[in-house]
């Protein structure tokens, strides 16, 4: 690894001729007391950066003074830790006098640094593996001096538990540095770009109680740092920070209202500070957000983003307030934003090693629901999708993806859908109630044990007890019924629109004929089973009649022509007919209309048109296509009306045959 040995600042003129260098810079607290447990971190941290840095710099902060013996010797073993590791990684080690400033510890190391950029690294943060090249092409930029990389926080457990920007690259000029006693910041200017480099911060692995110890302890020193720099709006930020990760709301609040106040009076002189107002009205919105404020929270969230449009934080939690307050249009057009501003929704595969690390899968989520919500639902399908590509294990937005398939009428895919969701989560009780719903007609008991079951998970859902309580009372007319299977004769489905309303309240799938040639498919209208049958156009009526009833799956079957239509009020009618046990088939009034859009001319024959599947065995080939069938036959009331069949042209043959007036 090609070290820097001269700890001078490159020329812009010698830059240019070269690679650019970079000098990563690590400090150490060897005062504070989990120190001794960093060395082992530090170690990762050093393998994280060995093979993008050119110079690794590691100043030890040491406190002197009244120190027991014991502290003294635990700092010495540490002392000797870190320069045999400085060693073995051929880094420059330094220590200096730690004075509760860190920030005069980081300028030290800073200003020890020899390449063109430095790299600001905690001991225990690592550079993630995915962002080395990005790293090394950043070097490259010619119009920015600074670059803000994502922390992503991660607890004991390695879950990923927070994430914030930081400015952790920036080029070595001698006007920057680092203020700020606890929590250093860079004071630098404003050629800054915001980038998709991934540094892992493990220092919240501690137990949630000596967490908040430390949180505490440190809340304590700003209160200290605030009475010394009483209009230093930094030190009420952080103090807000540290409130809001202990739970302690309201202070969070008043904290930044107080930074607010300080940074919009100071603004005019010193316009780095709007980094700083933009974040404030971010964690303002937030915690509004967290304490059910959701006026306020839209309130500080616009006052933001007047400062700063693009503003990742700031779009986010603009659409999730939306969201909220069920302006969907706004929260949709700020999840686009978010999700835009990290460009994955055009190129995953080339972007996919970040997704581990981000919420975009939630975001492309959000995108759907919200999608759905304003009526765009072939763009939510396509949004659960991607939230489903990056996160395999997301059991909701498979729900949700199955309720988009159940809305097309597309119920295998739904289903698909529904299943897989609650293969994830057993217990997500809408995904089991959308099920049980599709597969009631097929499967009745099945599906109440679905909508049971899920009644049982969410006690007091609204919406799931409707639905329970409506199948509950319908499950019993279910299973006593007999399920029908609707077969139209079709040869261009120009009019067979009108035929499937009309039955859509009886029939549990239809079996249509295919024009083109094609295998035979399944598909939906309104959630009712739809099969497409190939059939040639040289079969001859009654040949075209079986291939659709061979084809039916049911145990009756009501055969209609396309334009044919059962009125409502007979629709009753047919479910009663078809519990009868002793009749096998029942011949229909097929009524026709022979001119004039009055109707007044009708003509009218009964026709074998409903009838037991398993009782049939073929049509034939005669001038009024009967049907055989065993079992007892019977003429029925009940009315097939042809829709306009004929034209007003064909009037003058009515007398040639039978009139019916009503």
């Amino acid at each position: 690894m090609p070290f820097l040995k001269n700890k001078t600042v490159k020329d812009e003129e010698s830059t240019e001729k070269r690679m650019p260098t970079l000098s990563v810079c690590i400090c150490i607290d060897s005062s504070f007391q989990g120190a001794g447990s960093i060395i082992d971190r530090l170690k990762r941290s050093l393998e994280s950066v060995k093979n993008v840095a050119q110079e690794i710099i590691i100043v030890e902060a040491k406190k002197h003074g009244a120190e027991s013996e014991s502290v003294a010797d635990g700092n010495s073993i540490i002392t000797s830790a870190l320069e045999s590791l400085a060693m073995e990684y051929d880094a420059d080690y330094h220590s200096c006098a730690f004075e509760g400033d860190l920030s005069k510890v980081l300028n030290i190391a800073v200003r020890s640094a020899g390449g063109d950029f430095i790299m600001a690294l905690d001991p225990d943060e690592e550079l993630d593996a995915g962002s080395h090249d990005k790293v090394i092409r950043l070097l490259d930029a010619k119009h920015y001096d600074v670059f803000y990389t994502k922390i992503v926080n991660y607890d004991a457990n390695g879950d990923i538990t927070s994430f914030y920007y930081r400015p952790r690259i920036f080029k070595n000029h001698l006007e920057f540095y680092f203020e700020g006693e606890f929590i250093p910041r860079l004071v630098c200017n404003d050629k800054r770009r915001y980038t998709q480099i991934f540094i892992n911060h493990y220092g919240y692995t501690l137990p949630i109680e000596a967490q908040r110890k430390k949180v505490l302890h440190n809340l304590e020193l700003f209160k200290k740092q605030a009475q010394r720099e009483p209009d230093n709006p930094y030190i009420y930020f952080y103090a807000a920070e540290g409130s809001e990760l202990v739970g302690d709301l309201g202070v969070a609040n008043d904290c930044l209202l107080k930074a607010v106040e300080i940074a919009g009076a100071k603004i005019g002189d010193a316009p780095q500070l709007k980094e700083l107002l933009v974040e404030c009205y971010f964690m303002l919105s937030k915690v509004a957000m967290d304490s059910d404020k959701i006026d306020a929270a839209l309130e500080y969230a616009l006052k933001g983003y007047e400062l700063e449009e693009n503003n990742v934080n700031i779009n986010y939690v603009l659409a999730e307030t939306y969201y909220r307050r069920e302006d969907y249009e706004s929260a949709y057009k700020h999840y686009v934003a978010y999700a835009q501003y990290f460009e994955m929704l055009e190129n995953l595969e080339v972007k996919k090693e970040f997704l581990i690390f981000d919420s975009v899968y939630y975001v492309n989520y959000m995108l759907g629901k919200t999608a759905v919500a304003i009526g765009k639902g072939d763009e939510a399908a396509g949004y659960f999708e991607k939230a489903i590509q990056m996160k395999p294990d997301f059991a909701e937005a498979y729900y949700d993806l199955g309720m988009v398939y159940q809305q097309r009428g597309d119920v295998a895919r739904a289903v698909e859908s529904y299943e897989k969701a609650l293969e994830i989560d057993p217990e997500l009780a809408h995904a089991s109630c959308g099920l049980g719903v599709l597969v009631f007609n097929d499967d009745p008991e099945r599906g109440m044990e679905l909508i049971e079951t899920a009644h049982e998970t969410a006690k007091g859902d609204k919406k799931i007890s409707e639905i329970y309580e409506s199948y509950k009372s319908s499950k019993k007319k279910v299973l006593e019924r007999s399920r029908v299977s609707v077969c139209i004769n079709t040869h261009d489905n120009s009019r067979i629109k009108d035929t499937i309303q009309s039955t859509i309240n009886i029939a549990e799938e239809f079996v249509i004929p295919h024009k083109k040639d094609e295998e035979m498919q399944e598909k939906s209208i309104k959630g009712k089973r739809v099969l497409l049958v190939n059939i040639d156009d040289d079969l001859s009526i009654s040949e075209r009649k079986n291939a659709l009833i061979k084809n039916s799956n049911f145990d009756w079957v009501l055969f209609l022509n396309e334009g044919e239509n059962i009125g409502a009020d007979d629709i009753d009618k047919i479910i009663k007919m078809t519990k009868r046990k002793e009749v096998d088939l029942y011949s229909l009034n097929v009524v026709s209309e022979l001119g004039g859009s009055d109707g007044r001319f009708t003509s009218c024959r009964y026709e074998p048109r409903l009838f037991r599947r398993k009782e049939l065995s073929a049509f034939d080939e005669v001038v009024f296509e009967d049907v055989n069938a065993t079992g007892k036959r019977e003429i029925s009331d009940v009315c097939v009306h042809k829709d306009n069949l004929f034209t007003e042209a064909a009037t003058s043959i009515k007398e040639n045959i039978i009139i019916f007036n009503d």
